[in-house]
């Protein structure tokens, strides 16, 4: 349940940067590298890109979302990673309140291990295409 809340309410902060549209994002855009990098690998990557903005801790979840939807990102692919992307943390936080009573329980750290082996396999294979690209 605690996952299909989380992109419930990222779909609701994409819906809402659809209604406002990229006018906001591309001020800020004008003045912020970062920002126009992220729109462009939004655009052009979109699963991948939300997926890997999902996964890396401490990314703004309200402000991610927003820019997705002003960015029209098909809604299937963002809804996907963004599940794809909070499970690991989710399940984290879910296996942390029940087996509070025990910190150095295997519930506890085993999704701590679940997300670092997907950030892994993710380093890897951007790796391994950065390698064979011309």
């Amino acid at each position: 349940m605690a996952l299909l809340g989380n992109t419930t309410g990222a779909l609701l902060g994409y819906g809402a940067g659809r209604l406002l549209g990229s006018d906001a994002l591309d001020l800020l855009g004008a003045r912020n590298r970062h920002v126009r990098v992220l729109t462009t690998r939004l655009v052009h990557r979109p699963f991948s890109t939300m997926l890997g903005l999902r996964l890396t801790p401490g990314m703004p979840f309200a402000a991610v979302s927003l820019a997705a939807g002003s960015n029209r990102l098909p809604v299937a692919g963002f809804a996907w990673a963004t599940a794809l992307g909070t499970a690991p943390g989710t399940a984290a936080c879910v296996a942390a309140g029940t087996a509070a009573a025990s910190p150095l329980s295997l519930a506890v750290w085993g999704p701590f291990a679940g997300a670092l082996a997907v950030l892994g396999a993710a380093f890897l294979i951007r790796r391994r295409r950065r390698s064979t690209a011309p």
